[in-house]
């Protein structure tokens, strides 16, 4: 991070950045984000930077997300830590991965817990495709100190490495050539 920046500022800007860049580039994204934060409020935590994010929405206003510093006695709904995040959008661990090894915490509703998946599976697609999305991640990349794993950006999802191709490697030809007649 930059030397007059704190950690707090430097995340609350780059997540209002992104929010307007889902608000214009995909809407889709954008109206799963308002599914998962309108009329609530999540603490998350990236490398003890504490934020609170609250979605709000009036009738004929504009959707918005507040951010704001979360105390230390507010309960997370979201916890990780840079060298994770940055393996994720690198596509060197899947988003499943990263919970399984307790690397990724998450803590919502099972509706809104979807909504975030379905929201973060659209941002890894399009984070390589869209250059504001990009711009920001590089941004976060050479900014945030924290952590220690380099990696030069989000990978198109063609190019990431999957996790689980040995199991088709493991069939044996014969069964993948063979053809069943329906």
């Amino acid at each position: 991070m930059s030397s007059g920046t704190s950690p707090h500022l430097m995340l609350t800007d780059l997540i209002l950045r992104m929010v307007e860049v889902l608000r214009y580039d995909n809407t889709y994204a954008f109206s799963l984000l308002k599914a998962v934060t309108t009329r609530k409020s999540a603490v998350i935590v990236l490398d003890g930077c504490r934020l609170r994010l609250r979605g709000t929405e009036k009738k004929g206003r504009r959707f918005e997300i507040t951010v704001t510093r979360a105390g230390l006695h507010a309960d997370p709904n979201f916890i990780t830590d840079s060298d994770t995040l940055k393996r994720i959008m690198g596509g060197t661990i899947t988003i499943d991965h990263a919970v399984v090894k307790n690397l990724l915490f998450v803590k919502a509703p099972f509706e809104d817990l979807l909504n975030i998946y379905r929201l973060t599976t659209v941002l890894l697609a399009e984070g390589p495709l869209n250059k504001h999305l990009r711009r920001l991640w590089q941004e976060f990349d050479e900014t945030w100190e924290e952590g220690q794993h380099q990696v030069l950006g989000p990978l198109p999802l063609e190019q990431q490495k999957q996790a689980s191709d040995y199991l088709l490697h493991a069939i044996p030809e014969q069964v993948l050539l063979t053809r069943i007649k329906v």
